[in-house]
């Protein structure tokens, strides 16, 4: 039962308190709302007229709304609850894109309280850091002497934070328009030079490059060469006609084995089919020399064979000699 009674009570007081709360009017066509007179009519007045003219070229409608304590209006949380519910009733800046931020600065003494509610469309172009920033870095310093002229001081840097922010959120881009039949040629030309321009340098220092890297490649095989070629002739004058004749060694770039080039400086040299030539002629005088002794022994044989015939004969003749002599004999010892 008694708690029943305190519930009742509390219940009542509350009530009580949200009858004799004060209540926002309904917006009007003014964007600064000076409940709390902060600032004289001649200020108000003033930063009444930038923000139309801010709203009638960017879309952008800014609302200030000063107040003495948030209390005062039955929202004992602050200003928290108070800045959503107070923009949900004025719903500033146009319906379709949400394009309204309200600025509601409560307390006429130090520490100042502002909140600041953004709509939709503008959250991208004023988060929440950069509220932090200007309320914390911007107004609230300004304001700090507590004077009509700090706080419409602090309200004007306030608002040009806000609108250099979102001054740009929903204006269109603009497009150049080009006047019919006109010459659209030079828009092409210059960035057409260029580009030709700068290929051809690069064409040219790639090719000297290659250029540069070929002659050395070329002067590095022809020195290969000619000292190959010397220690070829200096092996070959060491070696009295040998046999075989060995190549030079190959090179690390050679694809295949082949003698080395004779340089133009060494015409003087004696070529491989000379050396090959001589070899063989000397060969051949060899085997004439020996065909011809041959023949000579053959020949002293056949005039040996001539001088022993007659001896030869008269022998044969003696050996022959007893038979006819006995043929003889007989016969005449058959005469006898």
């Amino acid at each position: 039962m008694k708690f029943t009674r305190l519930l009742l009570g509390i219940f009542l007081c509350i009530s009580a308190a949200l009858a004799g709360a004060n209540e926002f009017p309904a917006l009007s066509d003014r964007f600064v709302n000076d409940f709390a007179s902060m600032i004289s009519p001649n200020e108000a007045n003033e930063l009444n007229a930038k923000l139309a003219k801010f709203r009638d070229a960017s879309k952008v409608s800014i609302v200030i709304a000063t107040i003495t304590s948030a209390q005062d209006y039955g929202y004992p949380t602050g200003l928290i609850d108070l800045g959503v519910g107070l923009f949900d009733k004025w719903k500033p800046g146009q319906a379709d894109i949400d394009s309204g931020i309200l600025v509601i600065v409560a307390g006429k003494t130090p520490p100042y309280k502002i909140r600041i509610v953004t709509g939709r469309g503008v959250e991208g172009a004023v988060p929440d850091l950069a509220i932090k920033n200007i309320t914390e870095g911007t107004m609230k310093p300004a304001m700090h002497n507590g004077t009509l002229g700090a706080y419409a001081l602090g309200l004007m840097r306030g608002t040009d934070a806000l609108m250099e922010r979102t001054k740009h959120e929903f204006v269109p881009k603009t497009t150049v328009t080009r006047q019919p039949g006109g010459d659209r040629s030079l828009e092409f030309a210059v960035p057409l030079l260029l580009a030709i321009l700068g290929s051809t340098l690069l064409c040219l220092y790639l090719y000297r490059i290659n250029k540069r890297k070929n002659e050395e490649a070329e002067r590095e095989r022809v020195r290969g060469e000619k000292q190959e070629y010397a220690e070829w002739l200096k092996r070959m004058s060491e070696d009295d006609l040998p046999t075989t004749y060995p190549l030079p060694t190959k090179r690390p770039e050679a694809r295949r084995e082949r003698p080395p080039t004779r340089p133009a400086s060494y015409s003087n040299a004696p070529p491989r089919s000379a050396r090959t030539n001589a070899a063989t002629a000397a060969a051949a005088a060899v085997a004439a020399v020996e065909i011809a002794s041959t023949q000579s022994s053959s020949s002293n044989w056949e005039r040996s064979d001539d001088s022993g015939s007659g001896s030869s004969s008269s022998s044969f003749d003696s050996f022959s000699s007893p038979d006819s002599g006995g043929s003889t004999a007989g016969g005449g010892g058959g005469d006898n």
